[in-house]
C-alpha cells in the first residue's frame, strides 16, 4: 500500500487498532477478527522478544489468505529497527516519541511515520520533517483538550491520540468533536493474554462497531458521508 493511501485509510476509517501477542495463531486470528471488523490497518508492536518473527509470519499469512490490510509496526524507536521490519513488508511505522533520523529514514524510503508526541514543540518538530499524521501519546494524558488547544495554532495538524483512548460512543465523541483525525486503540480493543473463539467473535463485532461509530460521529461534524 503507498504511503498516501496509508493515510487516507487513516483519516476516513479514523481507527488504528494495535497489539501485540506472542502466540503466532493468537496473533494471526486477531488480525482476522480486526480485518473482518472493517480495519484496513493494523499495528503490530515490537513489544516482545520474537516480535520479528511474529510479524514475519503475520505478513506471510496475510498474503497467503488474500486479507487486504496493511501491516504496520509499532514501537520503533530508531530507523536501524525499522529497517529490519522493512526487509519483512513493514507498510509504515508507529512510534513513542519522534526521532528524526527515523524521519528522515522513512522520508527518503516514501514510508509513513507516526511519531508519538506529547507537546507543541514536539508536534512542530515532527511537522518540520514532513510527518503528517501525528501520534498524541500519551492520549490521556492531555486528553481531547489536549487536541483542542493544539489545533488553535495549528489548525493544520493530523493528529491520533492513542493511550487512554475507550471503545465507548461517549469517548469517542469527545475525541473526534475535538479534532481528531484517528485513534489508535490497543488494550480497550484487544485485550492481553489468551483468547477463546467468543472473543474472537466479540472483536470483530466490537471492531465493526467502533469504526461505524467513528463514521456516524464524523458525519454528524461534517455533513458528510464519510
Amino acid at each position: 500500500m503507498e504511503r498516501h493511501e496509508v493515510y487516507h485509510h487513516m483519516c476516513t476509517i479514523g481507527m488504528l487498532p494495535l497489539f501485540y501477542n506472542g502466540d503466532l495463531e493468537t496473533a494471526k486470528k486477531i488480525v482476522t477478527s480486526c480485518y473482518e471488523g472493517g480495519a484496513k490497518l493494523i499495528e503490530f508492536t515490537n513489544r516482545g522478544k520474537n516480535a520479528l518473527e511474529i510479524f514475519i509470519k503475520l505478513k506471510q499469512f496475510i498474503e497467503e489468505k488474500g486479507i487486504n490490510a496493511c501491516l504496520g509496526v509499532g514501537s520503533i524507536i530508531d530507523p536501524q529497527t525499522a529497517a529490519v521490519f522493512d526487509l519483512y513488508g513493514a507498510e509504515f511505522f508507529v512510534g513513542p516519541f519522534f526521532n528524526k533520523e527515523l524521519a528522515i529514514w522513512c522520508n527518503q524510503r516514501m514510508l509513513p511515520y507516526l511519531p508519538g508526541c506529547s507537546s507543541v514543540l514536539e508536534i512542530n518538530n515532527a511537522q518540520a520533517y514532513g510527518l503528517e499524521i501525528i501520534k498524541i501519546f500519551p492520549g490521556n494524558m492531555g486528553g481531547p483538550e489536549f487536541i483542542k488547544a493544539v489545533l488553535g495554532p495549528m489548525p493544520w495538524s493530523k493528529l491520533m491520540p492513542t493511550g487512554g483512548v475507550s471503545t465507548s460512543r461517549s469517548d469517542l465523541e469527545r475525541w473526534f468533536k475535538a479534532g481528531s483525525i484517528c485513534v489508535g486503540i490497543g488494550g480497550q480493543l484487544i485485550k492481553n493474554g489468551s483468547f477463546s473463539g467468543d472473543d474472537f467473535q466479540s472483536l470483530s463485532k466490537t471492531t465493526e462497531e467502533v469504526i461505524n461509530t467513528i463514521q456516524e460521529i464524523k458525519q454528524q461534524l461534517t455533513g458528510k458521508i464519510v
